[in-house]
């Protein structure tokens, strides 16, 4: 990661901007996150507002995923909150769900996979998504799936309710 100016001053192959970062914390319990996703709603619109883009533009949206019914469901209520109705038509993917949880590193990953998604015009897949808690919304299961994407939304948590919530945008 760099300055934009520094990328071009030295020629570099730029894959995609940061544009928008919002951060909160729901401040409920020392682990969980609070199940409404007010909070991770509210990330999402400071990272959208930040990049100046409205909620209409993302193109795809990198989970944060972590499997557990309290966590996943309060990331789809946040969306919910955000996206409304539109939440149904937007390729949700999840690496986590082929990695693992990195912790600490799980975001960068997200991040660099989102910019990888963007450059292949090509959404990752959420694996072992047999039956989804919260269906009808556009999952991609099993295998990636074509779609062009200019703005991704990346969601990264942690314990305690950490919410942090990047835009990234195709050069």
């Amino acid at each position: 990661m760099e300055s934009v100016a520094r990328a071009k001053q030295r020629k570099a192959n730029i894959l995609g901007y940061i544009s928008g970062y919002g951060t909160t914390c729901d401040g409920v319990d020392r682990i969980n996150p609070e199940i409404s996703g007010k909070e991770l709603a509210r990330a999402i619109e400071l990272a959208l507002s930040d990049a100046q883009v409205d909620a209409g533009q993302i193109d795809y949206i990198s989970l944060d995923g972590l499997a557990t019914d309290a966590w996943d469901n309060s990331e789809i209520n946040a969306l919910s909150l955000v996206f409304g109705k539109r939440l149904k038509d937007i390729p949700l993917g999840c690496p986590k769900s082929m990695f693992g949880n990195l912790l600490g590193a799980s975001g960068v990953l997200d991040m660099i996979s989102a910019f990888l998604a963007m450059e292949n015009n090509l959404v990752p897949p959420i694996v072992n998504l047999d039956d989804p808690a919260q269906d009808g919304l556009n999952y991609i299961r099993g295998q990636a799936k074509e779609y062009k994407i200019n703005k991704s939304l990346v969601i990264s948590r942690g314990r305690g309710g950490i919410n942090a919530v990047l835009v990234v945008e195709k050069p």
